[in-house]
């Protein structure tokens, strides 16, 4: 099994397997256009021990540690500013 990182890139945090599979990633969720969108960005991983808040659609905002939210959610988008 391939391990899982955390990454943020522009406005949106991703689970994936490395920097190259953010974009692939990326391009799951939002389409072909995605790649021209982040084309000036790089992946930033996050550490797992970092406290990492997500905000809910009712705008409570959850607190847990990058391993958690790897290992609750597993590969994809984990959130975005933008929405």
């Amino acid at each position: 099994m391939v391990a899982l990182h955390c990454y943020e890139i522009g406005p949106d945090t991703v689970i994936a397997r490395d920097p190259e599979d953010v974009r692939v990633v990326l391009v799951e969720c939002y389409g072909d256009d995605a790649l021209g969108d982040y084309k000036d960005d790089e992946p930033r991983e996050l550490p797992e021990g970092k406290m990492l808040g997500v905000r809910d659609d009712d705008g409570v905002v959850t607190r847990k540690p990058v391993s958690e939210w790897i290992a609750e959610n597993g590969r994809g988008l984990l959130c975005s500013t933008e929405f």
